[in-house]
């Protein structure tokens, strides 16, 4: 999907959970958003802080952008937790880049240290998400 089809997707009243977004892909796609695209919406950016996430990556951020960026600490595993960021943020749309669920590090597969709690940590937004009807791509 490409820049112009996601902002399009979005509309101004969009709240966007954006997973893993301390890390270095998910800080820069929401410094995107909010600086530079035309997208109006709320960010709402869950990460657990583990190896992968830098709090302070967007400290600038929810400085300049107070009304539209909120930092949740949270892991994607804790699907009671999920549900409540759903909940109190009217979480309209998912981005999903919690680094523990992708990339080089999951070839150890699902069950195996680091993941033994991750079996259903990457679907985890998925309950919430087709509660609310939120389409995906799984």
């Amino acid at each position: 999907m490409s820049h112009a089809d996601l902002t399009s997707q979005l509309s101004d009243s969009t709240t966007l959970l954006v997973t893993g977004g301390s890390g270095f892909i998910g800080s820069n796609f929401i410094r995107h958003l909010l600086e530079e695209s035309d997208f109006t919406g709320r960010i709402i950016n869950a990460d657990s802080l583990t190896y992968a996430g830098n709090p302070e990556s967007l400290e600038d951020i929810a400085r300049a952008f107070p009304d539209r960026y909120v930092f949740e600490k949270a892991a994607i595993c804790d699907l009671p937790r999920v549900e409540e960021l759903f909940e109190a943020h009217a979480i309209d749309a998912v981005c999903h880049f919690a680094a523990e669920s992708h990339v080089d590090r999951s070839i150890l597969g699902p069950g195996q240290p680091p993941f033994a709690s991750l079996r259903s940590g990457p679907k985890a937004p998925s309950r919430p998400s087709r509660q609310k009807q939120i389409p995906s791509n799984q």
